[in-house]
């Protein structure tokens, strides 16, 4: 259930080129975002392939949301580069992970862990580029009444 530094560049590349509102060069990525360019390149070859940005070839180049921002989720930017959503304990009853586990027929910890991975994908699933690009205060409300809907 970790979030990859990739995928935390990925996902503040992504609002960097939302507030940015037209096509954005790798060299004003790397500056809005302190981030070294070959590492942009490699993230958006992936987001370009997943269909979350175009590429746009030529002497002033770049790359452009192929959506509006309210159209891309969290969930979208992290899956493009190519990890589940999260990962946590994937083991179950049917397919245990572990044959000499003791609890392979009957665990709480995995329950639980389910639970939490099911939770944490509702909300990943329900923020868009946009919502993310509100002050903090104001995302911090929304994801509240999510995960408080979803209890």
């Amino acid at each position: 259930m970790k979030v990859t530094r990739g995928e935390e560049q990925a996902l503040r590349l992504i609002a960097a080129m939302a507030r940015a509102e037209s096509q954005i060069t790798l060299t004003e990525l790397s500056i809005a975002e302190n981030m070294a360019e070959p590492t942009i390149a490699k993230l958006m070859g992936k987001l370009r392939t997943a269909g979350i940005v175009k590429a746009v070839r030529g002497r002033k180049g770049g790359y452009i949301l192929n959506r509006d921002p309210s159209e891309i989720y969290m969930s979208e930017v992290m899956r493009s580069l190519g990890r589940p959503l999260l990962e946590g304990i994937d083991c179950t009853p049917e397919n245990p992970r572990d044959d000499e586990c003791p609890h392979n027929s009957d665990c709480g910890l995995r329950s639980v862990m389910n639970r939490l991975e099911s939770y944490m994908a509702a909300v990943l699933e329900k923020v868009s580029i946009e919502d993310m690009m509100m002050p903090e205060p104001v995302v911090d409300l929304q994801v509240k009444k999510m995960t408080d809907s979803n209890e």
